[in-house]
C-alpha cells in the first residue's frame, strides 16, 4: 500500500509540473552590470548581437535591452527588434521573428539608462548549436533612443548564464545597408536572452525518478524475502 501511495505521488509532481507555467531563465547576457556605457543610436541605424546555442535547446522568450531614451519616448513604429538566422558571412542573415515593441517592460519612459524587456511575439526554439541574432534598429532620419554598452573590457562582453552554454558569437553594426564587425568595440552591448525551458525536460526528471525509485523498491522486497 505504501508503495502504491509513493508511486502515486511522484505520478501527480510528473503530472502536476507539465502542466505548471515555467518560468524565463536568463541564458546569456550582460545587463546586470553598472550604469557605464556609450551611447551610440545616432551613430548606427542597427546593431546585432550573436550567441550561438550550446547542446540544449530552449523556447525563445524575451530580450532585456539597455536603452537611454532622450527628448520623446519611441513609439512601436520607430524601434524594431528582431531575431535573424546566421547567413554565410557570420552577419544576420533571414528574419525569424520580432519582439514586442508596442508594450515594453517598464513602458518607456525618459531616462539616461534604463534596461527594458521586450516579449517574443511568435513561438520559435533556438536549436542547438545554432548561431542567431538579435537586431536592434531605429529610424535612421529621427533616432529617439540610445543603445547602452557596458565598458570596462573583456568581461562585459555578454556571457553564458545558469550554465546554459551559450556563447558570444559577434556584434555587428550597419549604417547603410552593409553589416561591419563591432567585436572588440562595441561587443558590451546590453541585453539578456531570456528563454521557458522546455517542460520534457523536468518530465524525463521526473519519470527518471519514477523508474529509479520503482527499481530500488523491487531490489529491496527481493532482499527482505531472501
Amino acid at each position: 500500500m505504501r508503495t502504491g501511495s509513493r508511486t502515486l505521488l511522484i505520478a501527480f509532481a510528473l503530472l502536476a509540473t507539465l502542466a505548471a507555467p515555467a518560468k524565463a531563465l536568463e541564458i546569456f547576457g550582460n545587463t546586470g552590470l553598472g550604469n557605464a556605457g556609450r551611447n551610440l543610436g545616432n551613430d548606427y541605424a542597427q546593431l546585432a548581437q550573436g550567441f550561438t546555442i550550446g547542446s540544449t535547446p530552449y523556447e525563445l522568450s524575451s530580450v532585456d535591452i539597455g536603452l537611454r531614451i532622450d527628448g520623446t519616448a519611441p513609439t512601436s513604429s520607430e524601434i524594431f527588434i528582431s531575431l535573424y538566422t546566421n547567413n554565410g558571412s557570420n552577419n544576420p542573415g533571414s528574419l525569424i521573428g520580432s519582439f514586442n515593441t508596442a508594450s515594453p517592460s517598464p513602458s518607456f519612459v525618459l531616462n539616461d539608462n534604463g534596461v527594458y524587456r521586450f516579449n517574443y511575439t511568435g513561438s520559435t526554439t533556438l536549436a542547438a548549436n545554432t548561431t542567431y541574432w538579435v537586431v536592434v534598429s531605429t529610424t535612421p532620419t529621427s533616432p529617439l533612443y540610445d543603445w547602452y554598452y557596458a565598458q570596462g573590457g573583456p568581461t562585459d562582453t555578454p556571457t553564458v548564464k545558469n550554465s546554459s552554454g551559450v556563447g558570444y558569437f559577434g556584434t555587428r553594426t550597419m549604417l547603410t545597408s552593409t553589416w561591419a564587425n563591432a567585436d572588440g568595440t562595441y561587443s558590451g552591448m546590453r541585453y539578456t536572452v531570456n528563454v521557458v525551458p522546455e517542460p520534457s525536460t523536468y518530465a524525463l526528471g521526473l519519470a527518471g525518478t519514477l523508474v529509479l525509485g520503482t527499481i530500488a523498491r523491487r531490489r529491496n522486497r527481493l532482499a527482505v524475502t531472501a
